[in-house]
């Protein structure tokens, strides 16, 4: 696939996804953080853990980890040694009540890429499990009320490369950041992002996900594409914050990064599908934590 027809198409049919979408209600009070995406991975990963493990045993010496649902999905590396590979899914939940009391409803969405959509009953039985393990260190009991889509058998696949083109042309946009967004320069984290940044990582996130999970043979995006002289900002508002989650015996996660919005004017033919599959995909490091979620306006 040459550069030319990258440029025609962008994205290819076989850039697929499915998303789900879950809407539970609390039991009892519970204190959770901000952003949930950390929380509902962790209660999804231990409970598709405890389905799928037989063994009992550390998942590096275990001689069924290729065909455990739970390696597939939360630690690819695994059983794709010396392989570029990356989680096949992202979370997000746009709840930011930090304190919540018993019947409160939270809606959250797991989005799979690839053929990993095929675990996508996986992630309803282990969160159907994890209503009797509870949410938080507090383990806050929860029912699910609701599951979308709820018949299965409407297809929820869809393809990136529904988003390649837009009839009318776009001059105006503006990206809200929903959940913080984790990029670097330099091996140092970005506090003020420019429109170079945002570009630089899409391009890699489209690339390293077509590399670890959609193999495309022959395609590459590449940041040539994107003419980012032709683009100004005409309004920005970046926060930055130090985020960490506690993954227990001492040990913490980062979840730091940028939140605010950036609003963007100019030559946008190119730019705007990229950025519209970055709403899906995400943006970013720790995406299957909730992190590097943003939502794209025409204005």
């Amino acid at each position: 696939m040459n550069e030319n027809e990258n440029q025609q198409m962008i994205f290819p049919d076989a850039f697929t996804y499915s998303t789900i979408g879950f809407k539970i209600r609390l039991k009892s009070d519970a204190i959770f953080p901000k952003y949930k995406g950390s929380l509902f991975r962790g209660v999804l990963g231990k409970a598709m853990h405890d389905l799928s493990c037989r063994n009992k045993q550390r998942c590096n010496d275990c001689s069924v980890v290729v065909t455990c649902p739970y390696a597939n999905l939360f630690k690819p590396e695994l059983i794709l040694e010396n392989q570029l590979v990356t989680v096949p899914f992202v979370i997000f939940s746009n709840d930011k009540r930090e304190f919540l009391d018993i019947d409160d409803t939270i809606s959250l969405q797991v989005t799979l890429f690839g053929d990993f959509t095929d675990y996508m009953d996986y992630f309803v039985k282990s969160f159907q499990f994890a209503q009797t393990v509870g949410l938080g260190h507090k383990r806050a009991k929860f029912e699910i009320v609701e599951i979308r889509p709820g018949n299965k058998k409407t297809s929820n696949k869809h393809s990136l490369s529904a988003i390649n083109s837009r009839e009318a042309p776009v001059k105006k946009l503006s990206l809200r950041f929903l959940s913080p967004v984790s990029l670097f320069r330099d091996k140092k984290h970005i506090y003020a992002p420019v429109v170079e940044d945002i570009i630089e990582y899409l391009v890699h996130r489209v690339n390293r996900l077509n590399r670890s999970i959609w193999r495309v043979e022959g395609y590459s995006l590449h940041r040539e594409m994107f003419n980012s002289r032709k683009i100004t900002v005409s309004k920005y508002n970046i926060n930055y914050s130090k985020i960490f989650k506690s993954k227990g015996l001492g040990n913490k996660v980062e979840l730091s990064g940028f939140t605010g919005y950036m609003e963007f004017s100019g030559d946008l033919a190119m730019f705007y599908p990229l950025l519209r599959a970055g709403e899906i995909l995400h943006i970013g490091s720790r995406t299957s934590y909730g992190l590097g979620k943003y939502e794209l306006m025409i204005l």
